[in-house]
């Protein structure tokens, strides 16, 4: 396949965070990227000008509004006045939707210092459920639950039993992020591919993947860290999850502050090569909330 079939059409879309790479590094990524990306995602935006700067740098690409710390799976969650802002700023962006991790944030007043995965106890996964309900019928966009990065687990039921309970309970579509699941997988010994297929598939709208890897030291943990490369056994998973998800609509590269332009060059056209030998073609048109 030649670079001018492999660019043809666009497939993948960038995971940005507003406040490590700001105006003018989105912009230098815009410059360089844009007419190769099929929308751009997201997170840590604060106000109006935030939402306004984003829209003109990215202007005639879908845009998605990845939330933070609404939080339906905090105990305290969901934060309310906070989606209500949030939700501000998806309108201002214009967003086709939004979405956010399922887990925790904050305990109370207090954060906590990195975002942990939720209880994986059935009790747990129904209150969630009712709590992503809420979240979807507030939002002015769909809300999308994304399967948090496991740092650690604990509880008596699977991933997948308890996001098809989240499902059931909410009708809410999800984001799977297959770096996420990895992370879950090499946590509890199990096959990777067997903790992807027990997830409910058909619910998928988005798919996110990222580059990390596990601590020599602690071979059980993956790190998260948006930096290295993305490993084979995760883009091994993506080309599953395309297979698998009938209605996925949108795959995500998200990468952080500290990974090189040429970097994101590689891994790019790496993924790019993959989605076009799956005949994987992007539909973010705009959806409705009943779709």
């Amino acid at each position: 396949m030649n670079s001018l079939d492999l660019r043809g059409i666009p497939r993948v879309g960038f995971g940005l965070d507003f406040q490590l790479q700001p105006p003018s590094v989105m912009r230098r990524l815009a410059d360089r990227f844009k007419g190769r990306l099929s929308h751009v995602s997201v997170v840590a935006m604060i106000n109006e000008q935030d939402a306004k700067q984003f829209k003109q740098i990215f202007a005639g690409l879908p845009l998605v509004h990845h939330l933070s710390n609404v939080a339906p799976g905090d105990a305290d969650g969901p934060h309310l006045d906070r989606l209500d802002h949030l939700d501000s700023l998806s309108q201002q962006m214009g967003a086709v939707w939004c979405g956010e991790d399922i887990g925790a944030w904050s305990i109370g007043p207090y954060d906590i210092p990195y975002f942990a995965p939720p209880l994986f106890e059935r009790d747990v996964a129904q209150l969630i459920g009712e709590r992503v309900a809420t979240v979807e019928r507030r939002s002015s966009v769909p809300f999308l639950a994304e399967i948090p990065s496991c740092s650690f687990v604990a509880g008596r039921i699977s991933l997948g039993e308890f996001f098809h309970e989240i499902v059931e309970r909410s009708g809410c579509k999800l984001v799977i992020d297959v770096s996420h699941v990895f992370s879950y997988a090499l946590y509890t010994g199990q096959e990777p591919r067997d903790v992807l297929q027990s997830l409910p598939l058909g619910h998928v709208w988005e798919a996110h993947i990222a580059g990390g890897g596990a601590k020599p030291s602690e071979p059980y943990y993956y790190v998260d860290n948006h930096t290295d490369l993305i490993l084979p056994e995760v883009a091994d998973l993506l080309a599953q999850l395309v297979a698998s998800a009938p209605s996925l609509r949108a795959v995500t590269y998200e990468f952080s502050e500290a990974t090189p332009d040429d970097q994101v060059d590689e891994e790019l056209t790496r993924l790019e090569r993959l989605l076009a030998d799956l005949s994987f073609v992007p539909s973010i048109a705009e959806p409705s909330k009943q779709q």
